[in-house]
């Protein structure tokens, strides 16, 4: 069921277990008793080589396809992964930055049996992941 109100959309979020929140290491900068917490890095960065040379793919699209997902790769993420949150595994494995780059007929890409080596990655990390979480929390 799709969500109705924001909270609902959130709550979803939250469930997703690839969203940016379980995928990245994070830190709290306090100012003017004011906090924010910033990430500090991806696991995607931390295994980047690894994707990127044992995992990563070169294709080409199809006319369609080129158009369908060109500046888009939130909708290339959800219809690969069903999550539109490894938007930015795709931007990364193919050295881009920004969506404005995703404008190449030829890109890397990973095919969905990589969702079990991310969950391999997020559980080697799982230690030292909830250690930072912790550790954030006490800092807000």
């Amino acid at each position: 069921m799709a969500a109705e109100t924001i909270n609902e959309l959130i709550e979803e979020g939250t469930r997703d277990p690839y969203s940016p929140d379980k995928l990245c290491y994070k830190t709290v900068v306090t100012e003017n008793n004011k906090s924010i917490i910033i990430p500090t890095e991806s696991f995607i960065d931390k295994y980047y080589d690894i994707i990127r040379e044992e995992y990563a793919e070169k294709m080409t699209m199809t006319n369609e396809d080129f158009e369908k997902y060109k500046y888009n790769p939130k909708r290339l993420s959800y219809d690969s992964f069903g999550t539109v949150e490894l938007w930015h595994l795709i931007l990364r494995i193919n050295n881009m930055s920004s969506i404005l780059e995703f404008n190449k007929k030829t890109i890397y890409m990973v095919d969905d049996l990589f969702l079990e080596v991310l969950d391999e990655m997020i559980t080697l990390e799982e230690d030292e992941k909830s250690k930072n979480d912790e550790e954030v929390q006490n800092n807000i």
